[in-house]
């Protein structure tokens, strides 16, 4: 068992840390080196949109138009118009510009998405509307391709409770929060939802202050269990970075969801700092649930005043969990808050010597020589040899990890161990070699002198 005071658990008095997170979760819903996707995408074609939006142009109605000029004859200026005259299963294609609005999604199969890069369509949310600056509360809804922002407010994009089959992808969710109070988010699940895809995103500029009564925090993507668990969560190829909090920072949460997928994503620059009190930064932390996946994530620089700063942690009652193939870089590398044993095999620790893990009688392994993050077990055991000696590329997507490089804590003892079995087999086929060849001399030499005795005769 790693000797780190991890400060998961808080002290006597004080909310542990999944407690804290459930009422952050719940307050929030209440009121409202690896390559990932660039997000650009290159536009839908006319022959792909039922209704255009362009905020420089059009009207309530407008003609459809058919070159780029008679775009500025755009069907309406706001993107909520248009989703108010739009049926299920149409597309709105939004043009480049700035649109200053907050948006409800309550049509079923809605897709919204640019004409252009996710860069050139910026939607910011207003007050006195929702949380979010985009809402999504129908089933099928995808939202593709453009950038949101919500200064000084809560919630980027949210899927609402209870929705099913919704996709936001390619998205720039920059710029939420502060607010001094609650936790400020970039993308979120609100419970009891299924089948959601989150991939190709881009989350970052995230920030909250202050300690206040719910102790503010900042999550990057967070799959909330608002009363119910959600099922069939993909989470893949998004970027998230630059997350601040005084109390509590997270890239990417998880709470009690089953079958989930979290491949592919890079998390950086995530960092708590309360110079008065407790605070704890995690790039990837699955709390509870059953049959999730963490692979090929690429998590480092995550930082906390307090030196817990954690690049993986696992909460509350897990099963059939695989932390595999990760590069898990920063001070501590894998948290285990679970009464289990965890399965961390495979990944890289920021060094070719593994993780550190002191020597402990109570401890299945240990590695009081390894220069990598941290293992941090709280009471849980963590699994980690065999390791990876090089970093684990992103990009690769064969099972087997690149290189042969998991191979840490297995090939030197085990070749060293090899290594004196052979030289004491060798050691033995001398001696037993030696004696035969002294005995054959031995007899060579008697022959020879009996063959000499009988020439003399």
């Amino acid at each position: 068992m790693c000797m780190v005071n991890n400060g998961y658990t808080q002290g006597e008095g004080d909310l542990n840390r999944r407690t804290v997170l459930r009422g952050i979760a719940a307050m929030g819903v209440a009121a409202g080196g690896f390559t990932v996707s660039s997000g650009a995408v290159a536009g839908e074609t006319e022959d792909d949109c039922d209704i255009y939006v362009n905020d420089d142009g059009g009207g309530d109605e407008g003609e459809d138009g058919e070159d780029e000029e008679d775009r500025e004859n755009a069907d309406y200026r706001s993107i909520q118009a248009a989703e108010n005259a739009a049926g299920p299963g149409e597309t709105i294609c939004v043009a480049p510009g700035t649109y200053r609005e907050s948006v409800g999604i309550d049509t079923p199969n809605l897709t919204i998405t640019s004409t252009e890069d996710r860069e050139e369509v910026d939607v910011i949310g207003q007050e006195g509307a929702s949380s979010a600056t985009i809402s999504i509360d129908a089933d099928g809804v995808t939202f593709d391709g453009i950038s949101v922002h919500n200064p000084d407010r809560l919630i980027g994009v949210k899927v609402e409770r209870g929705v099913s089959g919704a996709t936001v992808s390619n998205t720039l969710v920059s710029d939420v929060g502060p607010t001094g109070r609650l936790g400020v988010t970039g993308i979120l699940a609100g419970g009891n939802n299924e089948d959601l895809v989150f991939d190709g995103n881009t989350v970052e500029s995230l920030q909250q202050a202050g300690e206040g009564p719910f102790n503010p925090s900042t999550n990057g993507i967070f799959i909330d269990n608002n009363g119910s668990e959600s099922t069939n969560v993909v989470i893949t190829n998004n970027e998230i970075k630059d997350l601040t909090s005084e109390y509590a920072s997270i890239g990417i949460l998880t709470q009690d969801a089953t079958d989930v997928r979290i491949e592919g994503n890079s998390v950086r620059d995530v960092s708590a700092d309360d110079p008065d009190g407790i605070d704890f930064a995690t790039g990837i932390n699955v709390d509870g649930g059953s049959n999730v996946t963490v692979r090929r994530n690429d998590v480092r620089d995550v930082t906390s005043d307090d030196g817990l700063g954690a690049a993986f942690v696992a909460d509350g009652s897990i099963s059939d969990l695989t932390v595999t193939a990760n590069n898990l870089v920063s001070r501590i590398g894998f948290g285990n808050n679970t009464a289990s044993t965890l399965d961390a095999t495979c990944n890289y620790w920021g060094s070719s010597s593994g993780p550190y893990d002191a020597s402990d009688a109570d401890s299945q392994q240990d590695n009081p020589d390894g220069e990598g993050s941290d293992i941090a077990e709280n009471p849980g055991a963590v699994d980690f040899t065999p390791w990876s000696t090089a970093p684990i590329d992103g990009d690769d997507e064969d099972d087997e990890i690149q290189d042969g490089s998991c191979s840490g804590g297995i090939d030197q003892d085990e070749g060293e161990e090899d290594e004196g079995e052979e030289e004491e087999d060798e050691g033995e086929d001398r001696e037993g070699d030696g004696g035969e060849r002294d005995e054959d001399g031995d007899e060579d030499d008697n022959e020879e002198s009996d063959e000499e005795e009988e020439d003399e005769d």
